[in-house]
């Protein structure tokens, strides 16, 4: 077990006059697993320089005079006070931000490194493919920038080499700070340590530099802190000599999200799902305004039984999700998916005939398939068909709640058991005000088992099962039939930190028949749904084919998180302290 800690450090803890004090975002008491046969670390802190040695002597952490904190020179910034904690694997550095003026101010940065690690190494991705590795170095990538919540899936990043693991985690609480955290690693400037490893830097960006024009760096949710306000944060950071089993570096952050947020609010289903998308912006002509596949299966002219048979006619799949069931926009295709997504469906003859529990869409559950439906801009609403623009959703307007019920109403009358969330985003919507309002849709509708997308970060995934994109359409990224498919592996992060999960893991063969030539074979379809339901996804495909195989998504968990770590199954569905979302208006 790691011991014999050594630590000089100057504790500025802030005292508050007055005003509103935040709850502390620090890590729980409860202890987390330790771990045993690393070296002995050493922390010490003389001013603003932090170092972590090892029993051997080799320095893996030194904050030289890069200084704790950023203000970026910008004047109104507040510069927090920072207490450096020991740790057995680490440190705990806990920053307090004090706004003593009669005005709202930005937050500096917070501020990790050097991180004495070789100057190529593997990162963790923490964006949507939840922990892949990415290999890293200061030639070839030596700035690579994420955003909480908006396109990472934890605050956390790690970097590892063959021998250690270094892992980074900001602990505050979101749904009440109310801001993005940028983490943006870039290469420590060579030579400040004569005889160390140059090293990696870790800005954490609290807000957008003050006159930043380029858009590098911005942050769409600045922080901002009231007159006579007090903030607190930890950032941990831990280190492993288990370099494989990176996952140990995030026990505090681990304890501290299932402290406040729970585990996982939903039943799993594992079973895969037929796509079907019942057109594309390649069809929308004057003669087929709303883009349908072909003139054959046009429900708009002929009603839905055809294209009820044909998307009955792939066998074995146990669930189809259609998208775009009301077709497409014509005149202003920017729009499209639409938000007006089933409630079209009572405006004419032919359209009202996929409420037919004999040959329409809700004919599918009496024939033995689960209905799923896809809600196109699920925070966007438009209040007609084919609009000039959408306004964004907003929970505490009745007329939006209003229009967004006449949806599920119309959803529910079909039989659908399963609703995708279209983009629904943190771009559009924050999720501090998202989360509040699929809380709502699931108190109002718990029929319906909802999922998001894209990618749901941690807080958000605690309520819904979300949609990954498994395909890579782009040409520029495109070299050889493999580079098409996204991922490589499970959800490492996503397994984590909520086992029982469920994610949803796409694929359409297009690119590979346009790009490389490669037919769309029953053999791919049946390995495909195979391979990603071994690696814990749901698998979804867009496909004609039959599905031969009777696949389930594992329980990725059991394999990806080291046994002493892993959560009992009793506790998946732990409660927790609940995030204090914005309070419902009420359908």
């Amino acid at each position: 077990m790691l011991r014999n800690l050594l630590i000089a450090t100057a504790c500025c803890a802030a005292v508050i006059a007055g005003g509103c004090t935040a709850a502390p975002a620090r890590p729980p008491r409860r202890p987390a697993p330790q771990e045993r046969g690393d070296r002995e670390l050493r922390v010490s802190r003389e001013g603003d320089r932090v170092r972590i040695v090892d029993g051997a002597g080799r320095a893996l952490y030194d904050q030289r005079e890069l200084g704790l904190s950023s203000a970026r020179n910008n004047r109104e910034a507040v510069v927090p006070a920072v207490e450096v904690v020991a740790r057995p694997d680490g440190m705990d550095l806990v920053y307090t931000y004090t706004n003593d003026r009669s005005h709202e101010r930005p937050l500096a940065d917070m501020r990790v490194g050097a991180l004495l690690m070789p100057d190529s190494l593997i990162m963790q991705d923490a964006n949507m493919r939840g922990g892949e590795d990415v290999r890293i170095s200061h030639d070839e990538r030596p700035t690579i920038a994420y955003t909480y919540p908006s396109n990472i899936y934890s605050p956390v990043y790690v970097l590892r080499d063959d021998e250690l693991a270094v892992g980074v985690s900001v602990m505050y609480p979101l749904m009440e700070y109310r801001h993005d955290v940028q983490f943006r690693l870039a290469s420590a400037k060579p030579g400040l340590v004569r005889g160390e490893a140059r090293g990696w830097v870790l800005d954490l960006r609290m807000s957008t530099q003050e006159g930043d024009t380029t858009g590098k760096g911005w942050v769409s949710y600045p922080a901002a802190i009231a007159p006579g306000e007090s903030r607190v944060y930890t950032v941990a950071v831990r280190f492993t000599e288990r370099p494989t089993e990176w996952v140990r570096t995030l026990l505090p952050y681990r304890e501290y999200f299932r402290a406040r947020y729970g585990g996982v609010q939903y039943d799993r289903r594992d079973g895969p799902i037929l796509g079907y998308p019942t057109g594309s912006a390649q069809h929308i002509t004057p003669r087929n305004p709303y883009g349908f596949r072909s003139e054959k299966l046009r429900p708009d002219v002929h009603g839905f039984g055809p294209i009820v048979e044909h998307m009955l006619s792939p066998k074995g799949w146990p669930e189809v999700m259609v998208v775009k069931p009301t077709g497409q926009y014509f005149k202003n295709q920017g729009w499209n998916y639409p938000f007006l997504f089933a409630s079209p469906l009572e405006s004419t003859t032919q359209f009202r005939t996929a409420f037919d529990r004999r040959t329409g869409l809700a004919s599918l559950p009496s024939r033995g398939k689960e209905l799923a439906l896809w809600w196109g801009r699920a925070l966007q609403v438009a209040t007609e068909w084919d609009p000039e623009t959408c306004e964004t959703l907003d929970p505490g307007n009745p007329d939006h709640r209003a229009r967004a019920r006449r949806e599920l109403e119309a959803a529910a009358r079909l039989g659908a058991t399963t609703i995708g969330l279209d983009a629904f985003s943190h771009t559009i919507l924050p999720v501090w005000e998202s989360y509040a309002w699929l809380s709502d849709l699931r108190r109002e509708f718990p029929q319906f088992h909802f999922i998001v997308e894209p990618m749901a970060c941690d807080v958000l995934h605690t309520l819904a099962p979300t949609w990954l994109r498994g395909w890579d359409e782009d040409r520029d990224h495109l070299r050889s039939p493999e580079d098409v498919y996204r991922f490589s592996g499970p959800h490492r992060l996503a397994d984590f930190l909520l086992p029982g999960h469920e994610c949803i893991l796409a694929m359409r063969y297009q690119a590979l028949r346009t790009q490389f030539g490669i037919p769309e074979t029953q053999e791919r379809v049946d390995a495909d749904a195979a391979r990603f339901a071994s690696w814990g996804f749901r698998p979804e495909i867009f496909t004609t084919l039959d599905l031969s195989r009777n696949v389930r998504a594992a329980r990725s968990w059991l394999s990806t998180v080291p046994a002493d770590l892993q959560i009992p199954e009793r506790e998946w569905r732990e409660g927790a302290e609940r995030p204090r979302a914005e309070a419902s208006a009420g359908w």
